[in-house]
């Protein structure tokens, strides 16, 4: 054989022994027919403030703090504590009874309640979500070669069709 001739043939043989290795061998872009395409969708909250004015009942104050008390029981336990004893187991008695008294007093003032009952309002705030839903994406269903496949895509497809992506796998 002439040596041209031979390597043609060597040069087909191994061309197609590469074939043979190849499932697909195609540039070309092979489509899906498109069965149905739903939206996928997610919630989303979005938080706002409320805020309204309520009604309240308060007390005004009556006196100013507990400064009247401790003066008054002071006062009246001085007077008491004066009463007992004589010389100076009196001054001492009136010192522990003034004492004792503005204790006493400034205890009492705590405890009472105060002047008045007024009305008045009161703003008072609380956070509330607001829901809406927000597509995604698209799961788009898609027949290819007698079998039913499911990809998610960002937009949904103009067409019955989509486009597959060819895969080129080679034999072991």
């Amino acid at each position: 054989m002439d040596s041209s001739v031979l390597r043609i043939a060597m040069a087909s043989a191994c061309g197609a022994f590469a074939l043979a290795a190849c499932n697909v061998i195609s540039d070309e872009a092979e489509y899906g027919r498109v069965v149905q395409v739903t939206p996928a969708k997610e919630t989303v909250r979005t938080p706002r403030q409320v805020c309204s004015d309520v009604p309240v009942s308060y007390r005004q104050p009556e006196r100013d703090g507990e400064i009247g008390g401790t003066v008054a029981g002071a006062v009246v336990g001085g007077l008491l504590g004066n009463q007992v004893g004589s010389g100076s187991g009196r001054k001492a008695a009136t010192v522990a009874g003034a004492v004792a008294g503005g204790y006493v007093g400034r205890e009492v003032d705590r405890r009472h309640e105060g002047g008045q009952v007024v009305q008045g309002t009161e703003q008072r705030c609380e956070t509330a979500y607001d829901t809406h839903e927000k597509v995604v994406g698209y799961d788009v269903a898609y027949e290819y070669e007698g079998q039913t496949h499911i990809v998610r895509m960002d937009e949904a497809p103009s067409g019955d069709r989509i486009p597959l992506k060819t895969v080129v796998t080679v034999d072991d």
